[in-house]
């Protein structure tokens, strides 16, 4: 009702009010502070309105239900209802799924969410260093998550070494797409895909 009726509840005297005592106070215009703004006055009007169709039974009692598709309540679904949806990025789904080793995926997953201990982070906490560029181009550009990837001319060496094309101006989810349609690796295959080749093995 409170953000139904702002206006109205703008001029409620006791905005703490439940609704068993507001169906007990025989005028409603004595439950606001007057005079009533137009709009407010309008919006008390409908609610009024709602008071007199609503069908209350004295004997009822509160019922509380989930809000979900069953009944049943888990913390898993109240997490999801209370944080509601937000898209995953796709390789991020193939890092967890990846068949590599549990370090590996550590290690992709702080790359991804730029969390590694470049020079620029080290200079965000506070460390004293002698200088917080690059170490492989003579550019001096600061070391930074996606200079040292893809951006540095040695980065972009190593990665021609191994025939693979990345954008050197693009983010590093573009350059990690890149690189899964290049490689067709078992970096990205996940573990159940190794796993359905290991039972056509054995039923050979």
């Amino acid at each position: 009702m409170q953000n139904k009726f702002p206006q109205a509840f703008s001029f409620a005297k006791d905005k703490q009010i439940n609704v068993r005592k507001a169906f007990t106070i025989d005028d409603i215009i004595n439950l606001f502070n007057l005079p009533l703004s137009q709009i407010a006055f309008q919006q008390v009007q409908e609610i009024q309105q709602q008071m007199e169709t609503y069908n209350r039974n004295e004997q009822d009692q509160d019922v509380w239900t989930y809000s979900a598709q069953s009944s049943s309540y888990r913390v898993q679904k109240a997490y999801k209802l209370l944080m509601g949806h937000q898209p995953v990025e796709p390789a991020l789904k193939w890092l967890w799924k990846s068949y590599c080793q549990p370090k590996h995926r550590v290690f992709f997953w702080l790359l991804m969410n730029d969390r590694l201990s470049t020079k620029n982070i080290l200079k965000r906490r506070k460390m004293q260093l002698d200088s917080f560029n690059c170490a492989f181009c003579a550019a001096a550009q600061e070391e930074t998550v996606h200079h040292l990837f893809w951006g540095c001319p040695y980065a972009q060496q190593c990665w021609g070494t191994l025939d693979l094309q990345i954008a050197q101006d693009g983010d590093t989810v573009q350059n990690i797409h890149a690189l899964r349609t290049q490689l067709r690796s078992q970096f990205f295959h996940d573990s159940n895909h190794f796993d359905e080749l290991d039972d056509l093995e054995s039923k050979k």
